[in-house]
């Protein structure tokens, strides 16, 4: 077998291994034109027959580096032809792109190349569903059409990938480095070495063109690469680029281990989005600093969270002698970690407040609720009209008046409550908690909302989410919770107003 013969069979089997396409999947592949890519491309083709897949080609013309680029782009346009596959050249202005959006050239070009291949990848994927209409295929026959984005990274970008990554502080994530599959993106040269690339180009005489910015040290990757590993494979082992890829497998099912670890932990706890701080002190810190990073990912894209923000998180976990029993720190992009007594959670500041701007206090005209005088089977009316129904804050609410007799039982249900309606004005609002808010007390003294809610240990997160029935600052009932003194039936009540919750 020839080493041209052995490296294909190496490809196909990394690419069964990973299960990285379907039967009669087609693949785009990011061409540069460079030998990774060209090496990536030909190796496809020598596949696809054998495979049952079919390819086409993307090279995106990033207007950076004048004639050469304009070089590129004609020379992949080319092999394309040769090797009858259809080839799209797409023309973007990084420059201004980066600019713009205040990245460096490195990122901008980056985050173009992939939206490019995306986009490309839907325009396919959209023509192969049309094909299969045209001819008829039945949908439960024809399936969804399989289309992945191949790239060219090999095992020298992997050992680059993770270095970067370490020395910018990353945990086990970061140092496993890029996986095999990514979504619709496929990685079929991850375990082939840069060297094996370069022979096999060099033994089946296929050109390719030398990028000149791969020579500069104006980008990280390049400087990683020339002075960090091309040290290391002269002067410290020639395989290093290798070693540090078996690492970065290792810490791949590290992380994935803790990972799953941390999910079930979550499942187990977690309530209504918080988590109980006294059992989470009690695990491992490395698998806390999981739990977090979970917590996190609830709330937005793992990307970018790095252990600082799991750190600040940290910070509240820890009891601060005289502290407050209600903390937060803030994080990136608008995100919260906040304590209250137990209980911790992470919110995202825009959505929650969205979502409070939502709820708008609702008056109601006590004047026009249903009103009844018969009372049957202990204050259970049997006509179900007699409600007037009120849908506000998540939560269902049902208001009747009726007729009080003495030997009535006051309902001793948490969601039902019987108000003193003689001693009530005209209208009443359903509400979220205000400053200045109060109940009454069975002294005749007041209490305050605020107080209340920090006397009952009610999470910080949970209190403007607590819907309040109130007459001005009176709060006449905290649903769910507490009663006002002053809105309770009395020896001289001869009517009573009736709310019910539902969805509490």
């Amino acid at each position: 077998m020839t080493k041209q013969t052995s490296l294909i069979r190496k490809v196909k089997n990394f690419m069964m291994d990973h299960a990285m396409i379907q039967t009669e999947s087609h693949i785009l592949v990011a061409l540069s034109g460079g030998a990774d890519s060209v090496c990536l491309l030909c190796l496809l083709k020598e596949l696809e027959q054998e495979m049952g897949i079919t390819l086409s080609a993307l090279h995106v013309h990033h207007r950076i580096r004048g004639r050469e680029a304009d070089r590129d782009a004609a020379f992949c346009q080319e092999l394309c032809a040769q090797l009858k596959i259809p080839c799209q050249v797409v023309y973007i202005d990084v420059p201004a792109v980066a600019e713009a959006r205040k990245m460096s050239l490195e990122e901008a070009a980056r985050m173009v190349r992939y939206q490019a291949l995306e986009e490309q990848r839907q325009n396919i994927l959209g023509e192969l569903n049309r094909r299969c209409d045209r001819q008829g295929i039945p949908d439960e026959i024809k399936g969804d059409a399989h289309v992945r984005i191949a790239v060219a990274h090999h095992r020298e970008d992997q050992a680059e990938t993770v270095l970067w990554n370490m020395l910018r502080g990353s945990g086990l994530k970061g140092l496993s480095g890029m996986t095999p599959v990514n979504g619709e993106v496929i990685r079929p040269l991850l375990d082939v070495s840069k060297e094996e690339i370069l022979e096999y180009l060099r033994q089946q005489d296929i050109l390719w063109q030398q990028d000149s910015t791969n020579d500069s040290d104006d980008y990280t990757r390049n400087r990683i690469r020339h002075h960090i590993l091309g040290y290391a494979a002269e002067h410290i082992n020639e395989k290093s680029a290798e070693h540090i890829c078996q690492a970065a497998t290792l810490a791949g099912q590290a992380d994935a281990y803790l990972q799953k670890q941390a999910r079930r932990w979550l499942e187990a706890k977690q309530n209504d989005g918080c988590v109980p701080v006294s059992q989470l002190v009690q695990e491992e810190d490395i698998l806390q600093s999981y739990i977090l990073r979970e917590m996190l990912a609830q709330n937005r894209e793992l990307r970018d969270v790095t252990a600082r923000h799991v750190e600040a998180i940290r910070t509240l976990l820890v009891e601060v002698p005289g502290g407050s029993a209600e903390r937060q720190v803030m994080l990136a992009d608008g995100m919260t970690a906040c304590r209250s007594y137990d209980h911790l959670w992470i919110r995202q500041n825009e959505e929650y407040h969205k979502n409070l701007d939502a709820w708008e206090p609702i008056e109601v005209d006590l004047e026009q609720l249903p009103e009844e005088t018969k009372i049957r089977k202990a204050g259970h009316l049997s006509d179900e009209s007699a409600f007037k129904e009120i849908c506000w804050g998540g939560k269902k609410f049902q208001l009747r008046v009726i007729s009080y007799e003495k030997t009535q039982k006051i309902p001793a249900n948490q969601y039902t409550k019987w108000i003193n309606y003689d001693t009530l004005g005209r209208t009443l609002v359903f509400r979220t908690r205000q400053i200045g808010d109060y109940i009454f007390l069975p002294d005749g003294g007041r209490k305050t909302v605020k107080s209340y809610m920090i006397d009952e240990k009610i999470p910080v997160r949970e209190r403007d989410r607590i819907p309040v029935i109130a007459q001005g600052s009176h709060v006449l009932w905290i649903a769910g919770y507490r009663l006002s003194e002053g809105a309770k039936v009395g020896e001289n009540t001869h009517q009573i107003l009736e709310i019910q919750m539902h969805g509490g």
